[in-house]
This record gives structure tokens, sequence and C-alpha cells, in this order.
């Protein structure tokens, strides 16, 4: 919780100087660019963080018994005709 609150003043601290520099003037353009980077680094974040990840189920026993049977009965009180 420390760090997420750390992680938000950081950004907080940041965001309007980078809206000042990317936007020369033109707030709209410059908070488009500043999240266009904060989307792309919390891409690579998330990426980072889920690739680093070791899997901890073993999926070997679910691949042997899957079937297009098993997947038809899975959905079959799925759909409702009126």
């Amino acid at each position: 919780m420390i760090c997420a609150m750390a992680g938000t003043a950081i950004v907080m601290s940041i965001t309007a100087p980078l809206v000042k520099f990317f936007g020369h003037g033109n707030e709209g353009r410059g908070y488009l660019i500043t999240m266009t980077i904060y989307g792309i680094a919390a891409m690579c974040i998330f990426f980072l963080t889920f690739a680093m990840q070791p899997d901890m189920i073993d999926y070997s026993e679910y691949k042997k018994n899957a079937s297009v049977a098993g997947l038809i009965a899975a959905f079959q009180g799925f759909f409702v005709v009126c």
C-alpha cells in the first residue's frame, strides 16, 4: 500500500511539468502525449510483471481431458432461447 501511494505521489508530481514540456502552451496536446507515455510505460511494466511470474499450476492434467464434447457440455446451459 505504501508503494502505491508513493507511485501516485511521483506521478502526480511529474505530470504537470511533462504536460507543460510536451504541450508548449497547448494543454490538451501535452496531456495527450503525457498519457500516451504513461500508457506505454504501464504496458511494459504489466508485460514484464506477468512474463516473469512462474506458472504455479500444472496444466498437463487439464490438457489430457480436453475434448470438443467437453467444451460443448460446458456451454450447454449458457445459451438461453426465448
